[in-house]
């Protein structure tokens, strides 16, 4: 299972809104994920970048063979992960991120 570690929600808020986008809690999803190994050995996020755009059309899962995304996310995703990074190091240069 691949869970946030508590300390760097905050950090990942603060790098959605510090972009002006807006942070959702989605529904947990039963389906495999791997990144749970890299954050057993260094703090980690993992993010959802929302890519729905029910307008276009852009509504089916993912995995499916019919799934499309709003390419205009990968601007907001590129922007929340280097306000990530920013918010990161400042945690960690006080200490709430060191293990």
């Amino acid at each position: 299972m691949t869970a946030n570690p508590a300390g760097t929600v905050p950090i990942a808020l603060a790098a959605v809104e510090s972009i002006g986008a807006e942070a959702i809690d989605p529904i947990p999803s039963t389906g495999g994920e791997d990144f749970t190994f890299f954050m057993d050995h260094a703090p980690g996020f993992f993010y959802w970048l929302g890519v729905r755009n029910e307008e276009l059309g852009y509504v089916n899962p993912w995995h499916s063979p019919f799934f499309r995304a709003d390419e205009r996310c990968i601007g907001v995703g590129m922007g929340v992960y280097a306000a990530t990074v920013f918010s990161a190091i400042e945690a960690y240069e006080k200490d709430s991120l060191k293990r």
